[in-house]
């Protein structure tokens, strides 16, 4: 069984990272924070075993489990992982991981292969599942995504829009289609509220768009991809619904010659109070980290480098 430290008690942490955590094969040792209360708080409120910190270099050295959790906003957190990956820890880091690409770059050098960046949507069942679709229809030739969330509170301007919203889907279509080549982007401002149009072009020469919203009509969040493939097309709707269609070439009008797949989840009373966590991509994010050595999903310092491109757009 692995054992792990925690830094961080906000809100994400006690909402995601710390219920996921209690479904898998982990014991956690240390949690620190700031206010030693909040340490505190966490272990009762989760039930575990382990000791409150409010000094990170103490439960780094007095904690010999060589698995840190670092679940911090972006501004505090990259000194955080910095320290951690010093004392030689294998290293999770909620995203942001680095608020610049200078940050995002010298985390890598020292990271290497030891730190894991929270790009949780990667590891989430339905774009795992579309990732295989795309490769039995023969490969994506382009591709329309949307990510539209109320993240009004917390993000004030386009960088903190980017750096903790888009993000995940910068992340998510790096994954299903490799790097990005080129990004244009257009943006319209309302009353502190903003839509963003990204048009990308992949290095493996696949285009596709990315519509963001951020306005506080989303507060219901909605997300979605639609890829044409060379022999047919996947879609997804939220996290719950994946539509595959293959070609069969020439079809008649005759017959029911068409054949597509729906594929759903299960919604019933056993399907329990993770399902979300599953459905997201926290539990087999966090599963990926306790159970590998070597942390190879989306680099990093590619993303940022996205996050950086399209900012410079609006200068």
């Amino acid at each position: 069984m692995e054992h792990v430290v925690i830094v961080g008690a906000g809100r994400h942490a006690c909402l995601n990272i710390y219920p996921a955590l209690k479904s898998l094969d982990v014991i956690v040792d240390g949690v620190c924070t700031r206010d030693i209360v909040h340490a505190q708080k966490a272990i009762e409120t989760f039930g575990l075993h382990a000791k409150a910190y409010d000094d990170l270099k103490q439960m780094l050295m007095c904690e010999s489990a060589k698995k840190v959790l670092v679940v911090l906003p972006g501004e505090v957190a990259s000194t955080v992982v910095e320290t951690c990956l010093q004392y030689g820890k294998q290293v999770f880091c909620e995203k942001p991981c680095g608020m610049s690409l200078t940050q995002a770059k010298a985390l890598a050098d020292i990271g290497k292969e030891r730190l894991q960046v929270g790009f949780m949507k990667c590891y989430a069942p339905i774009y795992q599942m579309m990732k295989k679709e795309i490769e039995r229809l023969d490969g994506a030739c382009a591709f329309d995504a949307y990510f539209h969330v109320d993240a009004s509170r917390f993000c004030q301007s386009d960088r903190d829009y980017m750096y903790y919203v888009g993000i995940h889907f910068l992340s998510l279509v790096d994954y299903l289609f490799g790097e990005i080549a080129d990004i244009k982007v257009r943006k319209y401002t309302l009353d502190r509220q903003t839509s963003y149009r990204l048009l990308l072009k992949m290095k493996t020469g696949i285009i596709g768009t990315l519509a963001l919203e951020n306005r506080c009509g989303w507060t219901n969040e909605a997300e979605g991809i639609t890829v044409s493939c060379q022999n047919g097309y996947v879609k997804s709707e939220n996290l719950d619904k994946l539509i595959t269609h293959q070609a069969i070439g020439q079809s008649r009008f005759q017959m029911l010659d068409e054949v597509e797949q729906v594929y759903t989840v299960t919604q019933n009373p056993a399907s329990g109070t993770l399902r979300d966590l599953y459905l997201r991509g926290f539990v087999e994010e966090l599963n990926t980290f306790i159970n590998q050595t070597n942390y190879v999903c989306v680099d990093n310092v590619r993303v940022t480098s996205y996050i950086e491109r399209i900012l410079e757009q609006f200068i």
